[in-house]
């Protein structure tokens, strides 16, 4: 739960594979549907629908903890959607990925590498995670998630580098270069910024 906890309390059900970064579909991992089935069968996360909202939400349990307001929500998703187009033109304009074979967050394919999903993903030609294989040029992958609304935790940004680890760990997967973008991140993660899975 706290990747939900992280996004203020709520989000959308189809954006829930992204918050909870769990593989769509690994051996010997709980898949993303399993654990939203349950978290709300011991009542810490709920389904709702709401008026305003063309899908329904998956919230924390209100008595048990914080939820973001219904207004608030909508206008979260606004500027993250904002946010993720912004750095979508960004890499392709760079390079760091291949520019039409982006995949973004409520597209119509949900953005997956390595069978954990993201806000963004591309394969990606850059020089340091492109190998030659066989004579041919294989990619590797730029991926990025965004999470705007407040100040991230140390927490919050454990939950990314273990979804990092988590796509990255299959033997012979491309090698993988992540990306999380927030407003602000706690003083304590300075500590963590040295490290080679944490791009800040």
């Amino acid at each position: 739960s706290t990747g939900v906890d992280t996004r203020e309390g709520a989000c959308l059900k189809s954006q829930f594979p992204i918050v909870c970064g769990a593989p769509l579909m690994r051996k010997g991992q709980i898949a993303p549907d399993t654990i939203l089935e349950r978290l709300k069968a011991v009542g810490v996360l709920k389904e709702t629908t709401e008026e305003n909202f063309p899908e329904p939400l998956v919230t924390l349990n209100p008595m048990n903890f914080g939820v973001i307001e219904r207004s608030g929500l909508r206008a979260l998703n606004v500027a993250e959607n904002v946010a993720i187009h912004a750095i979508h033109e960004w890499a392709r304009r760079v390079g760091l990925g291949s520019y039409s074979a982006f995949r973004l967050r409520n597209g119509s394919e949900l953005p997956v590498v390595s069978s954990v999903a993201w806000d963004i993903t591309a394969p990606s030609y850059a020089r340091p995670l492109a190998r030659f294989s066989n004579g041919q040029m294989k990619p590797g992958f730029f991926v990025s998630d965004v999470v705007l609304g407040g100040r991230l935790s140390i927490e919050a940004v454990e939950v990314f580098i273990r979804k990092h680890d988590m796509a990255s760990a299959p033997l012979g997967i491309a090698p993988i270069m992540p990306f999380l973008v927030a407003d602000w991140f706690d003083q304590e993660l300075m500590m963590l910024r040295d490290l080679p899975e944490l791009s800040l």
